[in-house]
C-alpha cells in the first residue's frame, strides 16, 4: 500500500460516474472510496490515504455498481437515518429521509402524552416494520418508552 492524495483518485471516479450521468458524482465518489477502504465516513480530498492495488480493484466494482444505478447506500449494506445505522438486505426498504417527519411527529405526540402524564408507561406499535428504523429512532429519543415492531415475510 502507498500514501496517495485522495484529491487524484476522487477526481477520477466522480469524472467516471459522471461521464455515467450520475446525479450526485463528487458526494458518491467520496463514499464508494470510503467503502472500498472499509471506512464509514466519507474520504475527504484534501486527506493522504493508503491506497493499494487491493483497494483499487475493490473501488473499481463499487464504481461499476453505481455506473449500473444501483444505489450507494445498496453498496455500502447500509444507511443512516436519524443519525443511526441501519443494515440493509434485499428483504428490507432503504430508509428514506423523508420518512424522518414520521419520526418527528410520533417524537412530539408522544412528548406531549408524556408531559400530560409522565407516570403512565408509554408503548409504541409499529405494523409493517420493515427495518424497524422508524420504531428504533423514535425510541432512540424517548428513553423510557416501550416499542414492538411487527412485520411479515415470506
Amino acid at each position: 500500500m502507498i500514501k496517495q492524495d485522495a484529491r487524484k483518485i476522487l477526481r477520477d471516479v466522480a469524472a467516471t460516474l459522471k461521464a455515467a450521468s450520475i446525479a450526485s458524482p463528487q458526494q458518491d465518489a467520496r463514499l464508494l472510496l470510503a467503502a472500498a477502504m472499509r471506512r464509514n465516513d466519507a474520504v475527504l480530498p484534501h486527506e493522504t490515504i493508503s491506497f493499494g492495488d487491493a483497494e483499487n480493484t475493490q473501488l473499481q466494482k463499487l464504481v461499476a455498481r453505481r455506473i449500473a444505478r444501483e444505489p450507494v447506500s445498496r453498496i455500502r449494506g447500509w444507511r443512516e437515518f436519524w443519525s443511526l445505522r441501519f443494515a440493509l438486505s434485499s428483504a428490507t426498504l432503504d430508509p428514506r429521509p423523508d420518512s424522518e417527519i414520521i419520526v418527528a411527529t410520533a417524537i412530539a405526540a408522544a412528548k406531549a402524552q408524556i408531559a400530560t402524564n409522565s407516570e403512565k408507561q408509554h408503548k409504541l406499535l409499529d405494523l409493517g416494520t420493515g427495518s424497524g428504523c422508524l420504531l428504533l429512532a423514535c425510541l432512540s429519543e424517548l428513553p423510557h418508552a416501550k416499542g414492538v415492531g411487527l412485520d411479515i415475510s415470506e
